[in-house]
């Protein structure tokens, strides 16, 4: 699911993890806590809503799921950019039950992802790879019970190379 659409996402501003002026969806599931790496103003880049699943985007999003919760072996939320392959838990520093299985499956994603495009991801938690995050929909369908959830930063690793959030449409394919 594209929440915003391929159409939206190629004729405006694609620097934006957020819609101005409103929840930062990646960080509206919160259920388990509201307070690792939120902001309460409705201006800052980490506001989280004003509840959890507040926005009609991330309460789809939940209702999607929850008609194939049961159904459901894997979930993954691709976001750009960094190179790395995230588990939960972005809440707090602890690593969840099943951590060592999302791993070493992980590490067989990973792996042929270098093999094929030469691309190097790292692999950890949220927090530990990136910063303390909230509300996560990873850490949410984590708390739902899925055996395998992702988030996977696709490429650049950086933004040395100018384009970040920003990658050239000749890159799109290479990276999925």
């Amino acid at each position: 699911m594209n929440r915003d659409g391929r159409t939206y996402s190629s004729t405006s501003p694609a620097s934006l993890s957020r819609i101005d002026y409103g929840e930062r969806h990646d960080q509206g599931m919160r259920q388990l806590t509201d307070e690792a790496g939120a902001n309460r103003s409705p201006c800052s880049n980490i506001y989280p809503g004003s509840a959890a699943f507040s926005e009609a985007e991330t309460a789809g999003i939940r209702d999607f799921i929850s008609y194939q919760i049961l159904d459901l072996k894997i979930y993954i939320s691709l976001h750009s950019y960094g190179q790395l392959f995230l588990a939960p838990w972005g809440y707090t520093n602890d690593k969840p039950n099943n951590y060592y299985d999302q791993k070493q499956a992980a590490s067989l994603a990973v792996e042929a992802i270098r093999k094929r495009t030469g691309a190097k991801y790292n692999y950890g938690t949220i927090s530990e790879l990136m910063y303390p995050a909230s509300g996560t929909s990873i850490d949410y369908m984590q708390d739902k019970g899925i055996p395998y959830i992702y988030g996977i930063e696709l490429r650049p690793e950086d933004a040395n190379n100018n384009f970040g959030f920003t990658i050239p449409v000749r890159f799109i394919e290479p990276t999925g």
